[in-house]
């Protein structure tokens, strides 16, 4: 099949901007037999069963694709009772209502014969004239996006009725082949991004059982093919030849002071708060402009001054635990309220102490401690209290911790990979759906 950018044929100025001219902008009612969603049977949840008919709620609707890992079921009689909301196979999805307004996916083989629920919305088209796959691919651009936010009042993602959807504009190839062609090109980038996911969501899991096996002592890299006495502790069972010590004794940690808004300038020094700290274990400095004067900084705060390889984690709210280590680029920069740092003592491996105060056993401590079940948050108080197994050299220590870390740096590169396919399919989106770069 040629790739060929359609110069030659030239645009039409439209109302979704410019389209090649043998395009058509048409109005979504006029290729659809069906606008509708579903209701929840009466009784709600009371009515669900392990088995029976799909029913598709709108959690089950992700960004192009079916999240069935919790997906509802009814039985003949309910479904009896609404039997016109029946899904069959090619529909459009439609989450119309709440957060996940927007989102919207095609129907597969084994959700047909189910259902929907009120929040979510059965587009289903005139296939002769629109290829639902290209239809899906529309909701989910620019084009589609900026339509439906257009029906939400203040921006507030109220909810869409059929009138609306109705009233969608479509950006039309002239050919079922063309839009089919579309659908197919971004498809399969969409299973190049799948196929990354799942082997990301592998790697993931064999790196969570390798932190089990590493940071209780089951396996032992350091000295392979030894077969160790294991000794009951304080927070499980450990080699009898590690020691089980407070945090306080291997680890300095400090909390961030408690600045006020009054406080904060667009100049001077940085501050970071829990908002930089990402998953990927680095700072984005890009999410806030928060300082305070230098003049401020000197006099009362220099000793919250944030040192290169400082291991900082957020110590409030949702994200509690969330970590990152602070890199010489990132510099200079001071801690505020919710941010604890943390620097290895005598006797720990830097890399040893950073694994495992990312791992969950640290999180599981913390959660037995925690307080404020709204807003957790945990400080010097609880960290004192914390303990911290540790293998008896630093040799053994930088082995553990140079295991993880290779294993870290292949999932982050992974979730590079998945980053700069998921742009690749943007440009692609932007170039087919506006008949930019034609396929056939």
């Amino acid at each position: 099949m040629e790739l060929m950018t359609d110069e030659k044929t030239g645009f039409k100025r439209t109302d979704l901007g410019l389209i090649p001219e043998d395009w058509e902008v048409v109005l979504l009612k006029n290729y659809t037999t069906k606008i509708g969603s579903g209701i929840t049977p009466r009784g709600g949840k009371k009515v669900y069963q392990e088995y029976g008919r799909p029913f598709v709620r709108s959690q089950n609707v992700g960004w192009g694709f079916l999240k069935l890992d919790d997906l509802a079921f009814i039985d003949n009689a309910t479904h009896a009772t609404f039997d016109s909301t029946e899904i069959q196979e090619d529909d459009v999805l439609l989450n119309i209502t709440g957060a996940s307004i927007g989102r919207s996916s095609i129907v597969k083989s084994n959700i047909i014969g189910g259902n929907v629920n009120q929040h979510v919305c059965i587009i289903r088209t005139l296939c002769a004239a629109i290829d639902p796959k290209f239809l899906n691919l529309i909701l989910l651009s620019d084009i589609g996006q900026k339509q439906i936010d257009s029906y939400q009042a203040g921006g507030n993602r109220e909810g869409l009725n059929f009138g609306q959807i109705g009233s969608f504009l479509i950006p039309l190839p002239p050919t079922l082949e063309e839009q089919q062609a579309i659908a197919s090109a971004l498809s399969d980038v969409d299973e190049l991004i799948r196929s990354l996911d799942a082997l990301i969501q592998k790697k993931e899991a064999i790196k969570k059982g390798t932190m089990q096996q590493l940071l209780t002592g089951k396996t032992r890299p350091a000295l392979l093919g030894r077969k160790d006495k294991f000794e009951k502790t304080d927070i499980g069972f450990f080699p009898e030849d590690w020691k089980i010590v407070n945090l306080p004794e291997y680890c300095w940690f400090q909390e961030g002071p408690g600045l006020r808004k009054w406080q904060f300038t667009r100049k001077g020094m940085k501050v970071i708060n829990v908002t930089n700290l990402q998953s990927s274990g680095i700072l984005d400095l890009e999410k806030t402009d928060r300082h305070i004067t230098l003049k401020e900084f000197q006099n009362n705060y220099r000793h919250f001054e944030i040192d290169e390889g400082d291991f900082v984690m957020a110590s409030s709210g949702n994200s509690y635990c969330k970590t990152s280590v602070v890199r010489k680029i990132d510099l200079p920069l001071m801690m505020n309220t919710s941010v604890i740092r943390f620097k290895a003592l005598d006797g720990i491996d830097t890399g040893y102490m950073e694994h495992y105060l990312r791992s969950r056993y640290f999180k599981d401590q913390i959660d037995l401690l925690i307080t404020g079940g709204a807003q957790p948050n945990f400080g010097p108080y609880h960290l004192r209290r914390v303990f911290i197994p540790l293998p008896p050299t630093i040799k053994e220590q930088k082995a553990i911790a140079q295991i993880l870390s290779d294993m870290d740096e292949e999932l982050q590169a992974l979730c590079r990979k998945r980053e700069k396919m998921v742009g690749v399919k943007e440009g692609m989106m932007q170039e087919l759906l506006t008949g930019k770069t034609r396929l056939v």
